[in-house]
């Protein structure tokens, strides 16, 4: 562990050191704008927002104020310092790593807000290049929201007029206006609020249970509506079969049998008298 820790320590001792000498190489040539340029772009495309670890950015977002400050003068063009800030600006875009854009906010934009630096930087040019990736659709609306706050007080630092533009963004304010012309109908007048109109509400059906299906034996069954009548009045009922005829039929000879028996009785009887 000592011994990664003090690999480490020299790595990022180089990297402190070669920057420091990039930067001479920078002045001893007076700033040129290819050179700057092309010392932006390596640093920009290999380390800042490149595949190396977000370390390596941290650490040069640390010390770049501190080298930058001991190799340039108050004549220095700003294009070097203002073109790094732009880099560390496209990091903030695009990071989803909360602690990251809290240590780049701390190193580098929280002293120019403070107005605490000791060279110049082009204010305006740093809020144009806000205004053109916060824009962006594929960005987080937590850093959108940072990028929006950090031109406010970038343009407010450096003295520029934002009332061309909205603070929020000029695609908001479009889509804002656009969804308030669809909510307020044509006949209303200003100031009045638009009242929501909610949707009907979807009434459930009712299941509908469909009757029975009546039987054969009701085509069979006597109409209620008729009036049923009595004991009484309802015609004898005729026999039907020749069982019943022949039943009667011989009640009525054992009758007649009967009476003819007791007649008989009774003329013995007289007789014997």
């Amino acid at each position: 562990q000592w011994y990664q820790r003090r690999v480490r320590d020299k790595f990022y001792m180089f990297i402190k050191t070669a920057l420091k000498c990039v930067l001479e190489f920078c002045a001893a040539n007076n700033w040129d704008d290819e050179i700057v340029t092309n010392v932006v772009d390596t640093l920009d495309l290999r380390i800042i927002n490149s595949q190396c670890p977000d370390s390596i950015s941290v650490f040069i977002s640390e010390h770049l104020f501190s080298i930058y400050s001991e190799v340039s003068s108050d004549s220095t063009s700003t294009l070097f310092i203002t073109e790094m800030l732009t880099c560390y600006l496209t990091v903030l875009s695009k990071t989803p790593k909360k602690d990251l854009s809290q240590v780049i906010m701390s190193n580098l934009f929280n002293p120019i807000i403070s107005d605490s630096v000791s060279f110049k930087i082009n204010h305006e040019h740093l809020i144009n290049f806000i205004a053109r990736i916060a824009v962006q659709p594929d960005i987080l609306t937590r850093n959108r929201k940072l990028l929006y706050r950090l031109r406010n007080d970038i343009a407010t630092v450096g003295g520029v007029d934002l009332s061309v533009s909205s603070p929020l963004g000029k695609h908001q304010l479009e889509n804002k206006d656009s969804i308030q012309s669809e909510n307020v109908p044509n006949n209303q007048e200003e100031g009045e609020e638009a009242e929501v109109v909610k949707p009907p509400k979807k009434k459930k059906k009712k299941k509908v249970k469909q009757p029975a299906v009546e039987s054969d034996v009701t085509a069979d069954t006597p109409d209620e509506s008729k009036p049923e009548t009595s004991d009484s009045h309802q015609p004898e009922k005729e026999p039907s079969t020749v069982s019943d005829v022949v039943a009667e039929s011989s009640d009525v000879v054992e009758s007649e049998d009967l009476a003819t028996k007791e007649e008989e009785s009774e003329d013995l009887a007289t007789k014997e008298e």
